[in-house]
Order: C-alpha cells, then structure tokens, then sequence
C-alpha cells in the first residue's frame, strides 16, 4: 500500500525457462507443467506489480526467444493491448556462437509496455539543428536553404505503392508544364507529401526547382536552423551496439575482485539506457527478479547528473546476502 500506483518504472530480469534452469534446480517445476509453472510464477507478481505503477508509468521485460511469445501474451492481458509499446532487440554478443545449431544468435528481447499510453511520455533525446550544408539562398525569405527532393526514394516509392500521391495537377514546371515523380531506377514513382502540403509548399514558395539531364525537377526548400533550434532522436527499436552481455560478468569481478558470482548478470549500461528513456531525476524505480542488483548499479550511475531518484529491488535471501546488497554498498 506504501507504494501504490508510485513507482515510475519496473524493469525486470526473470528466469528464462531455459533447460539450464532446470538441469540445476533453479526453477522448480510441476512435472509435466514447464510452461504453465513458469506462467504463474510471472502472472501473480504481474497483476501485483501494475498496480505499483503510476499512471504514467513504464514496465520492461528481458527475455529470451523461448518464452517471449507467452510473456508477450501474458503482458497483454495485464496491461491491455493498446498500452503495448514494443519489442525491443538487444544485440547481446558479436562474437562466438558457433556452436548454436542452426544460426548464430546474438540477441535476445526487451518487452516495453506502458500503464496508459495516452499519459506515458518516452524521454527522447534533444540535440542542436546543425547549421551547416545550407548553400542555397532564399532572397525573399532571405535565409539559406538546402535542397531536398520532392520524390521519395528508398522503399515504397513507385506509383503502385501510394496511386493518389502521384498526380499534382497545380505542380507546374517553369516552362508552364505539369511533372510527374519519377523512381531512383527511373519508373514512375510518388511524391513525398499530400497533395494538400505540395500546394501549401507552391503557395509560399518553399519549391525550388532545377533542371536535370533537360528535365525539370522539384525540391523542396529545407531552411538553415536558427542558433536556438533544437531536434528531437527516437530511440530506436534495435539496441545494436550499446553494451555486451559479457560486461556484466567484468563489472561483478571488478568490484568484487572474483569471478562466477552469478550467472549471466545484465551489464549495468543497459538497464541505464533503458531507464532514461523513462525516468527523470526524482522517480521511483522498481526490480522484483533484482539478481545481482545491476537495476540499482544502473539506477546509482544515472544519478550522478544530481538526481534523486530511488530504487527498490527484491531478491531471494541467498543472492541478496551474498552479491545484491554488497554490491549495492561497493557502488
């Protein structure tokens, strides 16, 4: 009750149901039961947890490709479809794997679900427009523009893929004809805009156009950024190259000068990336599956830039006494 609905963030770790967990007795099963054991251990603490969530409030889920499936499908029932957000790629390792029997694999999942979508905010990333590479100048505007063209290119961009962005009666050449977008490979393709946005583009006079190889071309007039103005990153869905999953295991030997503490720890750098895409410097974090305690590592590291933010991680007895909590104190 202390808690509830105050917690900005749960990101979680669980077993993974691998045949590891059962060969050692990690994960003890009813026979014949290895799934729906596994399925009930998450739903009780799932239902509970969501209720500790604000509003406003995000929960992540690793797993592996084993029970993603199933965990995506109990997640939606709990959470509700609709405040699903994504399934995130971690590319764990670059190396090795030879040994896996069909393709090497190097990645395994993030399950990203929100409480409300419609109060949920993501925390992207705000840098500095550049003001370089604008060698065009707008007399009339009397600023500098660079020129963009106004055919798409890349994936989708033929006539068949969107037939109503091809025909722009009122985008007239300066020798008084209409033009048509042409494909990269040279067949007919679509504009980038409506056709609503292209008139508004001719009417204030953001088009500019060149003539290429005798014919007529149009572009669009991207202006230079003012000093101020800023541009928003999204992160994306693929975690390509933030951190490896071996780093996990340098940082419990660095700090406790041993090796094969806990197995597969989660480097502390993931779960920082993951927590500033949605928690500010105040917020309350939770980790019920907290294993080694890299969700408070990563939680300690992000309040260097003199944040107060506060976690909460449960673990079994054994772990908690003997690698969680001393870490804790080391970090």
């Amino acid at each position: 009750k202390e808690f509830q609905e105050r917690v900005k963030l749960i990101y979680i770790d669980p077993p993974y149901n691998t045949e590891s967990d059962r060969s050692t007795g990690k994960f003890l099963y009813k026979d014949g039961f290895t799934h729906s054991t596994w399925i009930s251990l998450q739903e009780s603490r799932l239902s509970l947890s969501r209720s500790l969530l604000r509003e406003d409030g995000a929960f992540f889920a690793s797993i592996s490709e084993k029970e993603n499936p199933r965990l995506w499908l109990l997640l939606n029932r709990v959470f509700d479809a609709d405040n699903y957000i994504e399934d995130i790629i971690w590319r764990k390792k670059s190396g090795g794997g030879q040994q896996d029997d069909f393709l090497v694999k190097e990645h395994e999942y993030i399950l990203f679900f929100c409480k409300d979508k419609t109060k949920f905010r993501i925390i992207n990333k705000e840098i500095q427009k550049s003001q370089e590479g604008y060698p065009l100048f707008d007399k009339k505007k009397n600023k500098n523009f660079r020129k963009v063209k106004l055919a798409k290119w890349g994936t989708a961009a033929h006539k068949e893929d969107r037939p109503t962005m091809y025909d722009y009666p009122d985008l007239i050449a300066p020798h008084g004809k209409q033009v048509f977008p042409l494909a990269p490979d040279g067949r007919p393709g679509r504009w980038r805009y409506g056709k609503n946005t292209v008139s508004d583009m001719i009417k204030n006079d953001e088009i500019y156009w060149e003539k290429v190889e005798g014919e007529w071309v149009p572009y669009e007039k991207e202006y230079q950024p003012s000093d101020d103005e800023s541009k928003i990153i999204k992160e994306r869905s693929i975690f390509y190259d933030i951190v490896e999953n071996t780093e996990g295991s340098n940082e419990l030997t660095s700090l406790f000068g041993m090796k094969d503490l806990f197995d597969n720890p989660k480097p502390s750098d993931l779960i920082y990336y993951i927590t500033q895409m949605s928690s500010k410097d105040s917020y309350l974090i939770l980790d019920y599956f907290a294993g080694s305690g890299t969700t408070g590592h990563a939680v300690l590291k992000l309040n260097k830039d003199n944040g107060n933010r506060k976690f909460i991680l449960v673990e079994m007895g054994q772990y908690f006494e003997t690698v969680l909590k001393p870490r804790i104190e080391k970090v």
